[in-house]
């Protein structure tokens, strides 16, 4: 597959190594991660604890029940505050220290270097980022050959307006970078919604005719259902978007009458009308868009 990769929107267009001087801060910057992450994390774990216990006593029954809430209560008030890498950065953090190379990307106006592997940004226009901040990136399809050609087939439009048309059938590649902008949404989540809204439903009813003894059972019920119950439809709502223009598997080719000629294509989705290309280049939406 030929893609090309981007990084906060701008193309990585080349790779370099770290010389001897920067792996000392890149070393640096493992254990800066590492030592935040155990904070946070230590954090996040008794926050937890702190409410599952509050929710197993009974707080009518005294003073430690609601100790217990109060605690849990200050630290779940922490815990937005506090940053929390993916476990995954580490690995990779591992591999650019053996590899040390970042990719280099550029645009008219920035150049970023970013870890190739972490994806952590190094530096932008040459002075070194302090800032832990993980670059955004994306991965397109490569316009194919035959879209400049299809370019060139352009005809009037039906109406008055002074815009001539065309289409064009989507490549493979690009096929499968819109399918996967929007997945289909998994049985498995739909399965875990349902699960979990009569289990909630169920628990709760056990705990008020008195055969529970705590509100743990509906608290976690209610967490799968509604985890579950946003990602599905979230899922089918960005699917519901896109089918249309999967199923017809072509983009629609605009050009506009400007003095005489014709001005720069640009192609567009026919039914979500979301902007494919424009004068030949990926449209900005795709080089930011993370594909699932």
């Amino acid at each position: 597959m030929s893609e090309q990769r981007w990084f906060a929107g701008l193309p990585v267009v080349g790779q370099r190594q770290l010389d001897s001087s920067e792996y000392g801060r890149l070393t640096e910057l493992g254990r800066s991660i590492l030592l935040e992450s155990i904070g946070s994390y230590a954090l996040l774990l008794l926050a937890i604890l702190c409410v599952i216990g509050a929710s197993t006593l009974n707080l009518a029954s005294g003073w430690l029940g609601l100790a217990v809430f109060s605690v849990a209560t200050g630290l779940l008030r922490l815990v937005p505050q506090r940053r929390f890498f993916d476990p995954r950065v580490f690995v990779r953090l591992r591999k650019d220290l053996a590899d040390r190379r970042v990719d280099v990307c550029r645009s008219e106006e920035m150049t970023l270097e970013v870890l190739a592997a972490s994806h952590i940004i190094w530096s932008r226009n040459g002075v070194a980022v302090e800032a832990i901040i993980v670059a955004h990136r994306t991965l397109t399809a490569m316009l194919p050959p035959h879209a400049a050609r299809a370019a060139q087939f352009v005809r009037p439009s039906d109406d008055a307006a002074p815009f001539y048309i065309h289409q064009r059938a989507l490549s493979s590649d690009e096929m499968a970078e819109l399918d996967s902008y929007a997945p289909r949404p998994l049985f498995v989540v739909w399965m875990l919604a349902v699960v979990g809204t009569v289990g909630c439903l169920s628990s709760f009813a056990l705990a008020l005719s008195g055969r529970l003894n705590n509100l743990f059972p509906p608290f976690l019920f209610v967490v799968v259902a509604a985890w579950a119950g946003i990602s599905a439809f979230r899922a089918w709502r960005a699917r519901r978007i896109i089918a249309r223009d999967l199923e017809a598997g072509f983009v629609v080719i605009i050009r506009a009458e400007d003095g005489g000629s014709l001005g720069p294509p640009e192609e567009f989705l026919p039914f979500s009308h979301l902007i494919w290309t424009r004068s030949g280049e990926t449209a900005e939406w795709r080089k930011r868009l993370r594909r699932k």
